[in-house]
């Protein structure tokens, strides 16, 4: 009996010793350093950090309406970095619960972060998500590292080249003739009408990706869309809170929510990739692949064991891009088409420029050859404007 209260008091002292090391000496450790550079930042506080600051801050920015268009949006996108850096500068140290996070601005050490390239890996490697990220970008090639993610990437980019990427022009521009039909079908007959174009961007983007990605229609994959818009509101309200591990294993009602969410994806996307006999013998070994789950499902099947992957990771990988490509696409479009609307003169300018191309009312549709002739649109789209 006496050993053992020995042992159970050598356990707490030491588990405390390790907590006092981790939330207390390593961050002072942490802020005494990059006080030394004369880099400081908001105070930190034990086990969460600023997390509590950050929810606040986004929170306040939500609430209240843009005023006006404009491209001075820091505070509602970041408050944080909008109040910090006006305080601290633009280097500034924060904390979100006991790991420590350096907000970079100058351009040359963005560009040492991103670009270096003297190990293998590179210095500076991806920060380490929460594992709540993976139920909206799936564990494929946006998360992995080191040899998985190597091989996952010699399957994907093949699918990317420019060539097998003009090929899916027709597809695209069929994808954006059914939505301006639908338009037209919709307000016939009316002199003015209003369109939601957000939500329809979004729609339009998520049949894109479904067609020239997956060889599927929206239709089929509607549900997953609905799907991860409500993961992804699941999701980031769990990322606002400081991540405990362990955490997501308990049965909550919103973990239960996600871990259904999840669930059902999985199951729609296995009905999505289940083999289709000769198509797949067809495309074995990347040979005669036009979408990317042909390379993936080619892969499956590969001579070499080495270099296959299985149902479940093509299923990640499809979580992936089915998130990314829609998210990315309907916004990047949507403010592009703000500005225009805000712009006319360039709205005016850049459908001329598409009619000189294609013709009169678009009379030809645009090739994947005519695309490099729109040089205007291209810098609009690349705001590239002076």
């Amino acid at each position: 009996m006496h050993s053992f209260l020995i042992l159970s008091l050598t356990i707490i002292i030491f588990f405390f010793l390790r907590l006092t090391y981790s939330i207390l000496w390593i961050p002072r450790k942490t802020q005494l350093h990059f006080r030394r550079q004369g880099i400081t930042g908001p105070r930190y506080r034990p086990f969460v950090g600023n997390a509590g600051e950050i929810r606040e801050l986004a929170a306040a920015a939500v609430s209240r309406p843009m005023s006006g268009i404009s491209h001075d949006i820091l505070q509602r996108v970041d408050p944080r970095y909008g109040l910090w850096s006006v305080v601290h500068g633009r280097t500034f140290l924060f904390w979100f619960g006991t790991r420590a996070r350096l907000a970079i601005a100058e351009p040359e050490m963005v560009k040492e972060v991103l670009l270096n390239t003297s190990s293998p890996a590179g210095t500076f490697e991806r920060m380490e998500e929460t594992p709540l990220v993976k139920y909206l970008l799936g564990d494929g090639l946006f998360r992995l590292r080191g040899a998985r993610w190597a091989h996952h990437r010699r399957i994907i980019s093949p699918a990317f080249n420019m060539e097998r990427v003009k090929e899916w022009v027709p597809v695209m521009l069929g994808s954006t003739v059914r939505m301006l039909n639908k338009w037209e079908k919709e307000n016939e007959g009316k002199a003015a009408f209003e369109i939601e174009v957000h939500k329809e961007l979004h729609n339009f983007t998520a049949d894109v990706i479904s067609r020239v990605a997956f060889g599927s229609s929206f239709d089929e994959g509607r549900r997953i869309f609905q799907l991860q818009e409500e993961q992804m509101l699941n999701v980031s309200q769990a990322l606002r809170q400081v991540y405990i591990p362990g955490f997501r294993f308990l049965p909550t009602k919103r973990n239960r929510r996600m871990w259904s969410i999840d669930k059902e994806i999985q199951k729609v996307l296995q009905n999505i990739i289940k083999p289709t006999s000769h198509k797949d013998h067809q495309c074995r070994n990347g040979k005669n692949c036009k979408y990317l789950l042909n390379l993936m499902k080619s892969a499956r099947m590969h001579e070499r064991e080495e270099e296959r992957i299985n149902n479940r990771e093509i299923i990640e990988e499809c979580k992936s891009f089915y998130f990314a490509g829609k998210e990315t696409g309907a916004n990047f479009l949507t403010w592009a088409l703000i500005l225009l609307a805000e712009h006319q003169e360039w709205q005016h300018r850049a459908r001329q420029e598409v009619i000189q191309i294609c013709g009169h009312q678009c009379s030809a549709a645009p090739r994947a050859e005519d695309l490099a002739k729109l040089n205007l649109v291209s810098k609009i789209l690349h705001a590239r404007l002076g």
